[in-house]
């Protein structure tokens, strides 16, 4: 996936490419470890990149091939709501590396550049 990004022609927008190197930048980091303590920083990231894939989905091929009605999965295709926010901020702290690599992810943005 990390290629295809690089791909001057993918018809993905700045933002949504960015979403999608925070995840395989994020996949390479927990690799080779377990976890299940994901804080609402990286949930949210993980929320955009849903919510960015439908969007993308319907923008190329339609909106009845968008993912927002036809999918429940704990990732949602939908917008979260206050509860859902408040029960993500309320999770256990990161693992050290990926705190690391989330704020070295930050680091390294400039919108929209």
């Amino acid at each position: 996936m990390a290629q295809c990004l690089k791909v001057a022609h993918a018809p993905l927008s700045l933002g949504e490419k960015r979403n999608l190197d925070f995840l395989v930048g994020l996949r390479h980091e927990i690799e080779h470890r377990s976890t299940s303590r994901i804080d609402g920083n990286i949930s949210a990231k993980l929320q955009a990149c849903c919510l960015n894939f439908s969007e993308a989905i319907k923008r190329l091929f339609g909106n009845r091939c968008g993912l927002d009605r036809a999918l429940t999965l704990a990732l949602q295709f939908a917008r979260i709501d206050a509860a859902q926010r408040r029960a993500m901020a309320a999770a256990s702290a990161l693992p050290p590396a990926i705190a690391a690599f989330n704020a070295t992810f930050d680091e390294n943005l400039s919108w929209m550049s």
